[in-house]
Order: structure tokens, then C-alpha cells, then sequence
């Protein structure tokens, strides 16, 4: 597999290629964006199984599940800001 990189990030890399892992970093990267891809694509198969069974999804019940969430949803404390001595 060969990776394509613009000039300038090309020679940025190259700048600092011995005190970065690329292997690792495109590793990363790469499981990051395909279990986001993934995720992504169980969602669309279990929305369209949701509509295949119950029937087309409608704005008004999005609108009520929005609100809904809202309602309930729990909202941590503000946090304390450990600089400030006290």
C-alpha cells in the first residue's frame, strides 16, 4: 500500500521522521476513521431494519425524541477549577 502526502506535509514528516512512529500514527489513525466508518454503518442498517419493521422514521417523532432526551438527560456539576486555590 502506498500513502499519498501533499509536498508540504510530506517535508514536515520528513522534518521530523525520526522522532515520530508514521507507522504507528496511520495505524491509529486508520482504526480511529474505520471504527467510526463502522459504527456509521450499523447505524444506517439498524435504522433501515427499524423502518423495514415499524415503517418510515418521521420528523415529528425525531422531534419528540429530541425532546424527550432533553428532559432526561443528566447533566454533570460544573467542575471546580483546580487552579484557583481554595
Amino acid at each position: 500500500m502506498q500513502v499519498y502526502l501533499p509536498d508540504e506535509l510530506y517535508q514536515r514528516l520528513k522534518s521530523h521522521a525520526g522522532r515520530l512512529n508514521v507507522s504507528g500514527i496511520l495505524q491509529e489513525a486508520l482504526t480511529r476513521q474505520l471504527g467510526d466508518l463502522e459504527r456509521r454503518e450499523a447505524l444506517i442498517a439498524a435504522v433501515a431494519d427499524y423502518e423495514a419493521e415499524f415503517g418510515k422514521i418521521t420528523d415529528e417523532e425525531m422531534r419528540a425524541q429530541a425532546a424527550a432526551d432533553k428532559r432526561n438527560a443528566i447533566h454533570p456539576p460544573p467542575r471546580r477549577d483546580r487552579a484557583t486555590p481554595g
